[in-house]
C-alpha cells in the first residue's frame, strides 16, 4: 500500500523546483538540488508521527551518484540508521534513473517515524528527484 509522506525539511530550496514536486505524482515536475553535496530531505508519514512499516522505496531521479535512505524510530527526529546505502548508475544524457529498494519490514522497515533521504554525491553538479514513493503499512508498532 502506498504511504503518504510529507516533507518536513530540505537542505536545498528553489521555488522553481520545490521539494513537494517529488511527491506530486507528476514526472514532469521535480525537486532540484542547489549544487554542492550532500543534500538531505527529511520526511514523516503522519501529523502525529505515528510509526509505519516500510516495505519498498522507489525513486526516479537524475544525476544521483551516492544515495542513502535512513530511518528514525524515535518520537523526535534525532537518531537515524541506514535502510539503503548505495551507488546509483549514471542515467546517460537526458535519461532518468529508476531505482527500487525492497525493505525488510520485520527489521529496518519496522516502526519508522521519520525518513531522511541523503543525496551524498552526484554524477553532475546538480541532482533531481522526479518521484519518491514509499510502500508499506500504517499503524505499525514501534
Amino acid at each position: 500500500m502506498p504511504l503518504e509522506p510529507r516533507i518536513l525539511l530540505t537542505t536545498a530550496s528553489d521555488e522553481r523546483f520545490p521539494a513537494d514536486a517529488m511527491l506530486d505524482g507528476n514526472m514532469k515536475s521535480f525537486f532540484l538540488t542547489t549544487g554542492m553535496f550532500p543534500h538531505e530531505v527529511l520526511l514523516s508519514f503522519s501529523d502525529d508521527n505515528a510509526p509505519v512499516n516500510i516495505t519498498k522505496v522507489s525513486l526516479v531521479g537524475h544525476g544521483i551518484k551516492k544515495l542513502r535512505v535512513e530511518r528514525c524510530t524515535e518520537q523526535y527526529a534525532t537518531a537515524f540508521e541506514p535502510m539503503v546505502d548505495c551507488e546509483v548508475n549514471a542515467s546517460g544524457e537526458g535519461g532518468l534513473q529508476q531505482e527500487t529498494y525492497q525493505i525488510n519490514k520485520a527489521t529496518v522497515g519496522q516502526g519508522v517515524r521519520y525518513v531522511k533521504l541523503v543525496l551524498a554525491e552526484g554524477h553532475e553538479p546538480f541532482a533531481a528527484i522526479h518521484s519518491l514513493v514509499f510502500e508499506g503499512e500504517k499503524g505499525a508498532s514501534a
